[in-house]
């Protein structure tokens, strides 16, 4: 995908909203403004929808030990300025695990596997793995990182229907 720099507004202030938005850009066509497609962003977000209710990934000695210093130090400051700002800051690096490759499985098939586990993080009544960065987080504050970090990843998504 190219990368333009040119990002778009986006919010949302309910799950469905996300899936709304990954249908209507899978049925009218995006650019990139970033270098994930519409099957990346989707299955990027999918993961961290799905970690917390199934655990997250091992990060090795080092990095799991940044993460812990970071938990204990900084992780309840920087989860509050995402959540007030209602904002990620681009360029951040994430788990290479947690990044499909870019031909892994089509748009459509993403969107389908997003709209599941929408679907399913909205009915789990089981207890959510603590983040590791963030540490134990209570329903409603876990859903509003989940509505920033789609957003985040949406916005470099620009819809051909904008154009």
């Amino acid at each position: 995908m190219s990368e333009t720099n040119e990002r778009r507004e986006i919010q949302f202030e309910q799950l469905d909203q996300i899936v709304d938005e990954a249908k209507r850009l899978l049925s009218d066509g995006y650019s990139a403004a970033g270098s994930w497609n519409l099957a990346q962003v989707c299955g990027h977000c999918e993961n961290w929808m799905r970690y917390p209710m199934e655990g997250f990934p091992k990060a090795g000695f080092p990095i799991s030990m940044m993460l812990w210093m970071m938990k204990k130090t900084i992780g309840k400051s920087a989860l509050k300025k995402i959540l007030d700002g209602q904002s990620m800051k681009a360029g951040q690096p994430t788990m290479p695990q947690s990044v499909p490759a870019e031909d892994a499985q089509t748009d459509a098939a993403a969107v389908d596997k997003l709209t599941e586990t929408v679907q399913r993080f909205q009915n789990f009544d089981g207890t959510f793995h603590p983040s590791p960065l963030f540490g134990d987080l209570d329903r409603d504050t876990l859903t509003n990182l989940q509505l920033v970090h789609c957003a985040h990843h949406f916005s470099f998504l620009l819809p051909k229907s904008d154009e």
